[in-house]
């Protein structure tokens, strides 16, 4: 009885496909927070030329945060980032040539929107590779 006069109240009020059953499912996300956000980390060493180490797509990104570490203990690495305002267009400089010294951290913060952003490192000084971490995430729009 109780149930009778519930679902014709929520029928009243929110119309007939208020009543959830079987027939009339109540929608359920079954990958919850998977379209909010992109994230990863990527790893490796430097040459004695520039390489891109990390090429990411950024199109259907807002908000996007880069950490770049040197894992290494004693060398230092030199990086550049640069970035595309559409996936085939010309690279724009964002980040000019920057050395990043033994263990320390260098945090981009790229809120406009892209289609690309390029991380290239190398190392400072020649014959002295550094190893590097980058961690990364951007929220989707």
């Amino acid at each position: 009885m109780f149930e009778a006069v519930v679902r014709r109240l929520l029928q009243a009020v929110f119309g007939g496909g208020a009543d959830i059953s079987d027939a009339n499912p109540l929608p359920v996300d079954a990958t919850p927070g998977a379209a909010g956000y992109e994230d990863g980390i990527e790893n490796g060493i430097t040459t004695d030329a520039w390489v891109t180490a990390f090429n990411w797509d950024t199109r259907e990104l807002g908000e996007k945060t880069i950490i770049l570490t040197n894992m290494d203990g004693v060398n230092s690495l030199d990086y550049r980032v640069y970035t595309l305002a559409w996936e085939a267009g010309q690279d724009f400089e964002e980040v000019p040539q920057t050395t990043l010294i033994a263990l320390d951290s260098a945090r981009i913060a790229l809120n406009n929107k892209l289609g690309r952003v390029k991380v290239q490192v190398i190392s400072t000084v020649v014959l002295t590779p550094a190893s590097w971490e980058i961690g990364y995430i951007a929220s989707k729009r």
